[in-house]
């Protein structure tokens, strides 16, 4: 039964595991995750095992095995999709820490994510406002201000681009070009 009609035993292991997602069995979802990823030499099937585990953990409401789950998945295969999903699920963790020093840790993780993309050549508008909004999460205005302006140059002027840039300055004390962004942002709007 290894094959059936050209489908591997492996592809076959991940259906089982998303019908126990459907039936809201994650621990058995889980489990034929783990067995996916520890046989199978197909990174894309691989892959796609993680995200349905880390799409079980979220189920879960364990945030931060989810996380894990996709960071697995990225060792297997850098996948731009998965890539940004972990990425907005760290800045989400950032922006809804209990602490500073969370908050600037799980920027730090986006920020990480963000730069692969940046590195591959595959960030979108929204990949850099998500970005300069991790560097702000983290304590890092400047570099949030540089990113923006790098995105400004790319994409012209947007209402996201000025809210953040105003964000980010006042963030580093400079009052007056946070009101000067904050004016702009409220005209572009």
């Amino acid at each position: 039964r290894s094959r059936m009609d050209g489908v591997s035993e492996y592809s076959i292991m991940l259906v089982q595991a998303a019908l126990y997602m459907r039936n809201d069995e994650y621990d058995a979802c889980i489990e034929s995750v783990s067995k996916v990823i520890t046989t199978s030499t197909d990174a894309q099937l691989c892959l796609s095992a993680c995200e349905l585990a880390s799409d079980a953990m979220l189920q879960k409401n364990d945030y931060i095995s989810a996380a894990q789950w996709l960071e697995k998945g990225l060792v297997y295969k850098l996948d731009t999709k998965c890539a940004r999903k972990l990425a907005e699920m760290y800045l989400s963790m950032a922006e809804n820490a209990s602490s500073d020093s969370a908050a600037a840790y799980y920027g730090r993780k986006a920020i990480a994510v963000y730069q692969k993309l940046i590195s591959v050549g595959n960030i979108s508008f929204n990949d850099y406002i998500n970005c300069s909004g991790a560097y702000v999460s983290c304590g890092n205005a400047q570099n949030a201000i540089q990113l923006l302006f790098e995105c400004q140059a790319k994409y012209d002027k947007s209402f996201y681009i000025s809210a953040n840039l105003a964000l980010a300055y006042y963030k580093t004390g400079d009052v007056n070009n946070a009101f000067t962004y904050c004016k702009q942002a409220v005209y572009e709007y």
